[in-house]
């Protein structure tokens, strides 16, 4: 362990190092984590606002107290995972909520991220993925 913590200590530039080490003694590093935390905070607002103009006026979107994830339930009898199919298709992506259970409890549940700044092209995408949505529930509503 050693030797490979030697090898891979010998070929980090000191110039990062120094630049770390100086970020953190200055406390750079708690004002950039204050400064991420506000700007997460106002794109959740963006995309927040997003989803509920585009998906259907069911869905549920949870509050995170941290990190830059949502976790977004629709009507029971929708499956995430095929409107993760469809999505991805176009280039979509989220996280379908049966991979957090190995129960079906959460597949009408996805995840979906919001720390990508929010644009005009993340305001399509969101409307193209509340398109999906609103056309699962139509034809689940039609059985």
């Amino acid at each position: 362990v050693f030797k490979a913590k030697m090898y891979h200590g010998i070929s980090t530039s000191t110039l990062p190092q120094e630049i770390v080490a100086h970020f953190l003694e200055n406390n750079r590093f708690e004002l950039h984590l204050k400064k991420m935390r506000k700007t997460l905070y106002v794109e959740s607002l963006k995309y927040r606002e997003a989803i509920h103009k585009y998906f259907p006026a069911s869905t549920k979107v949870s509050q995170p107290l941290g990190g830059f994830i949502f976790w977004i339930e629709l009507e029971k009898g929708i499956d995430t995972l095929e409107i993760f199919k469809r999505s991805n298709e176009i280039g979509i992506s989220i996280a379908p909520g049966q991979l957090f259970s190995r129960q079906s409890d959460f597949s009408h549940c996805f995840r979906l991220c919001y720390g990508i700044p929010f644009s005009k092209k993340v305001d399509v995408a969101l409307k193209k993925l509340g398109g999906i949505i609103k056309s699962y529930s139509l034809n689940k509503s039609k059985l």
